[in-house]
């Protein structure tokens, strides 16, 4: 780890509303602002109509627009769609309801025309908490930074992520896993975002303990979830992802697979890849916060408790796909404890394939 007197911080700076119920944070946010009415383009799926009709209902907002087409890896053809209506409409504030691929539309909204974006948080993916954005071309995904990106201001309610279908809501909770746990190790790491990585880590341990014993994720495991997702998308801000993340976009973007279960499937076998080459005072954190001598063993064995995705195979990747994977993860530029080498990607990829260590 980097000594505590030597190192360079710098946290994301957005205004965040943890616990509140999320129709009473919107409401508080726009009697805040100075313009009346707002003018607010909304993007969230029909399933959020109940939250949409209230903002509707604040005398203080006009909705210029809703569109409900949101769209996993955010392609391009969707986003010149939503731009053209942002054109037409002239908003004030972007307001995103929903997980990643509606704040992502939003984010790829803002980075030619700067508009501020509020972001309510329906699942644990922790994009609200970051710069990044991707969007896909031609069947490949562009991943980079931009400041415009990061919401202004996000809105994490409990209620909303408390009846998320169980495949989701585990496979989202662990999508977060692989934010915290990539920090954990980040190159570029700092004592800030490394102590609220192993927190996070431990949070989402405990949830998944606690899903097993109730046999659902709500109550504790909710909250565990989503407090780590909030931790992981802040880390993610801080630090470099490494090759989790270079993989699993690469595998969701670039062959056609769901995100959160890619990085689900990839985690345990990427953590096993780095495990050797991370420094000896970070393997055991990494242990303490697993709760194992083998984390990356202990999180493969957990995944299966849970009878969420725990092979390449499972979410459909097909076999003889791997070795172009590998090409493309291994041509890359990315920093990593562990040298990034096309054999030994497609090694690890054959792994996560037949989903054993």
């Amino acid at each position: 780890m980097i000594s505590p007197s030597e190192f360079f911080y710098r946290g994301p700076g957005n205004r965040v509303r943890f616990g509140r119920p999320a129709a009473d944070a919107i409401s508080e946010a726009i009697t805040l602002e100075y313009k009346a009415p707002l003018k607010i383009f909304v993007i969230a799926s029909e399933r959020n109509q109940k939250l949409v009709d209230s903002v509707k209902a604040n005398s203080a907002a006009e909705v210029v627009c809703h569109l409900s087409e949101v769209i996993q890896h955010v392609p391009e053809e969707l986003v010149k769609k939503a731009g053209d209506l942002v054109l037409d409409t002239q908003p004030d504030i972007i307001l995103s309801i929903g997980g990643g691929s509606a704040v992502g539309l939003a984010k790829a909204l803002v980075l030619e025309k700067k508009i501020p974006i509020w972001a309510v948080t329906t699942t644990y993916s922790g994009s609200e908490m970051t710069n990044i954005y991707g969007i896909s071309t031609s069947g490949k995904k562009k991943v980079g930074r931009n400041e415009n990106v990061l919401p202004e201001l996000v809105i994490f309610d409990p209620e909303l992520t408390q009846d998320m279908p169980y495949r989701i809501a585990l496979t989202s909770a662990t999508n977060a896993l692989a934010h915290l746990v990539e920090a954990g190790y980040a190159v570029n790491n700092n004592p800030v975002t490394y102590a609220q990585a192993l927190s996070g880590i431990r949070l989402i341990i405990d949830g998944y303990e606690d899903v097993i014993s109730r046999g659902f994720p709500g109550g504790i495991a909710n909250k565990n979830f989503l407090t780590a997702a909030y931790l992981g998308g802040k880390s993610l801000f801080e630090v470099a992802m490494s090759l989790h993340h270079k993989s699993a976009h690469v595998v969701g973007g670039n062959f056609g697979m769901d995100h959160a279960s890619g990085h689900t499937v990839l985690l345990p076998f990427v953590l096993d890849y780095q495990w050797k080459h991370m420094p000896a005072d970070v393997k055991s954190d990494f242990k303490s916060a697993f709760g194992d001598e083998n984390p990356a063993q202990k999180l493969l064995g957990l995944l299966k408790k849970l009878e969420i995705p725990h092979s390449l195979e499972e979410i459909g990747f097909r076999e003889e796909d791997l070795a172009d994977a590998a090409f493309q993860i291994a041509a890359i530029d990315m920093e990593s404890p562990a040298p990034v080498e096309q054999v030994a990607v497609e090694s690890m990829l054959r792994k996560a394939w037949k989903g054993a260590l």
